[in-house]
């Protein structure tokens, strides 16, 4: 499974902030190959499969050994914390007179200077698993962490983050519902692979901090051409800006007024291309199949010194 996050993942804060209920439950929907099941993937979390049918339980405690959260989760955590001045602490022991039980006992007491220390203790938290959807070749599970977490706690971030590292380590995956959610808001996460984002020239920063933070090892430049795209398409009667998610995460763009959807992969930026429909299906192409596609629905427009200009040319054609 996916490593541990060490802050919160940003589309989970974005998310938050469109969440009104004050009650939060961390949880997730997730596809998973029957091939996976058979070859034990999922084994940790009891979910297995013979003669075709699919066994699980409907809440588990993670297993110590799938990783640091499940082990805290069970057996708590004590942490040394070196950054902080060291205490005195008292000691007091009992111990036989004269080195002789026989002839009495009295107790003793001594000091030492130790690093303080930070106390997790353990939570005992369960995954709950519901089986939503089943199909010959996959079957989709809702796992979610049984105790809801709420905003107005103070502790509220730090318990988030643990709970998202809970549930990340053993099944791959995390996500933030209101308490209330119905079984379809959780269905819907998994066919939601754009993301729209406002426009305007305000909202530039954010945005590409949005986009940046789904990409893997961006290099240093990729923050600046993200910026300078979005200052580009502001000048194209922008309806919104469009971020690709989950295996579309290389993926953003603008969506224009005029219907015109121009999209970019980060991690090949040497061209753009321009759908005048049908954008959801043909974004889902690979670049090498966008390449050899011939259709007049898409204009690929390579980064020359003039791109801006033939984009603005195929955009004031579209409007005419």
């Amino acid at each position: 499974m996916e490593k541990n996050f060490r802050k919160i993942p940003s589309e989970i804060l974005n998310k938050l902030k469109q969440i009104d209920s004050n009650e939060i439950i961390v949880a997730c929907a997730k596809k998973i190959p029957v091939s996976d099941i058979e070859n034990g993937i999922y084994e940790h979390v009891g979910i297995t499969i013979s003669n075709s049918s699919i066994s699980f339980d409907e809440s588990i405690t993670p297993e110590p050994d799938t990783g640091r959260y499940s082990k805290y989760n069970v057996f708590g955590r004590v942490i040394i914390l070196k950054h902080l001045p060291k205490i005195t602490v008292s000691y007091s022991a009992e111990v036989p007179d004269f080195g002789d039980w026989s002839k009495g006992s009295h107790d003793i007491t001594w000091t030492r200077e130790v690093y303080q220390r930070e106390t997790w203790m353990p939570r005992n938290l369960c995954i709950n698993i519901q089986l939503l959807e089943q199909k010959d070749d996959e079957s989709l599970f809702k796992f979610s962490i049984d105790t809801p977490l709420s905003k107005l706690d103070s502790y509220f971030m730090d318990d988030l983050l643990y709970y998202c590292n809970l549930l990340q380590e053993n099944v791959g995956a995390c996500d933030v519902f209101a308490s209330d959610s119905k079984t379809s808001d959780y269905i819907d996460t998994l066919y939601v692979d754009w993301e729209l984002l406002p426009p305007g020239t305000r909202n530039i920063d954010r945005n590409a901090h949005i986009i940046l933070s789904s990409i893997r090892n961006p290099n240093p430049n990729m923050g600046k051409e993200i910026k300078e795209r979005m200052e580009f398409f502001e000048s194209l009667n922008l309806q919104a800006y469009i971020r690709g998610k989950n295996k579309f995460s290389q993926y953003f763009g603008a969506v224009l007024k005029n219907g015109l959807v121009i999209l970019e992969n980060i991690r090949y930026g040497n061209a753009i291309y321009i759908f005048k429909k049908n954008w959801e299906e043909f974004s889902k192409l690979s670049r090498t199949e966008l390449l050899s596609l011939r259709s007049t629905d898409i204009i690929r427009v390579i980064h020359t010194n003039n791109w801006k200009n033939n984009i603005r040319i195929v955009v004031e054609r579209a409007s005419s």
